[in-house]
């Protein structure tokens, strides 16, 4: 009767934060950098942690200057304020896929070869106005991509199932090296790790998750906790620290 169930405690589920880098230099000649109106979303959301008081026992970053970037300025906001803000800790596995690259290498020939793909391209080349050109981009990165997914698209870059195992690997470090309870860890990253997650937690098919996925807003936080191997969703694509809509991105 006077057993460990007695006392009523609980171990404290861990929390991991994942957060979408800032909106990024889209068309520019280097992409991998923040826009001003990326380095102001992160700056938001240093501003907005400082006030509700979150720390974080570790902070890691996917290998882009992106990432690098949105998790260095809210540092600066910790640093600034007096508080502590981790070492920020390299992990690779948390790097987004290379759809991108197959846009650059094979964007032509594969237009040709897949179904309903040419008119997409030929949309996006033909666009003139700047909201059109990001819209029609994206409607022919998303087609691209879920041909990716089914493996249509050859060998040039990693695999669908090469990167959600990679991403899987990476989440399974994370929770291995804060096994302890109560821990507060966060993740800077892109889409593609993001998507991956919920697809870990919420265990939904391929194109759901990626469907899911592409909702995600620049700079905003999904949150899971987490115990042992047990992960739960707690809230996805939140943006509590940009109030004004006009400055939530998805490019």
């Amino acid at each position: 009767m006077g057993g460990p169930a007695a006392t009523g405690l609980q171990p404290r589920m861990s929390s991991l934060t994942l957060v979408r880098h800032a909106q990024a230099s889209f068309f520019a000649e280097d992409y991998d950098q923040l826009s001003e109106q990326g380095e102001r979303q992160s700056a938001a959301l240093g501003s907005y942690w400082v006030t509700q008081d979150r720390v974080f026992d570790e902070v890691y970053i996917g290998p882009r200057v992106r990432h690098q970037q949105t998790a260095e300025i809210i540092g600066n906001c910790y640093q600034a304020a007096g508080k502590k803000w981790p070492t920020l800790t390299p992990l690779d596995q948390f790097d987004e896929h290379h759809v991108d690259e197959l846009v650059r290498m094979e964007g032509e020939t594969l237009a040709n070869d897949l179904p309903g793909l040419e008119e997409l391209a030929n949309g996006f080349r033909d666009a003139r106005d700047p909201a059109e050109k990001q819209r029609s981009f994206q409607l022919f990165f998303e087609a691209l991509a879920a041909y990716w997914v089914d493996g249509e698209t050859g060998h040039q870059i990693e695999s669908w199932e090469e990167f959600r195992s990679r991403v899987l690997n990476g989440l399974d470090n994370i929770i291995s090296a804060n096994s302890q309870s109560g821990r507060t860890v966060a993740v800077f990253t892109s889409v593609g790790p993001i998507t991956v997650t919920l697809q870990r937690v919420l265990q939904c098919p391929d194109k759901l998750a990626l469907a899911t996925g592409w909702r995600t807003w620049n700079c905003s936080l999904t949150e899971i906790v987490f115990s042992g191997q047990r992960l739960t969703l707690d809230r996805f694509n939140a943006l509590p620290h940009l109030t004004d809509q006009s400055q939530w991105t998805y490019r």
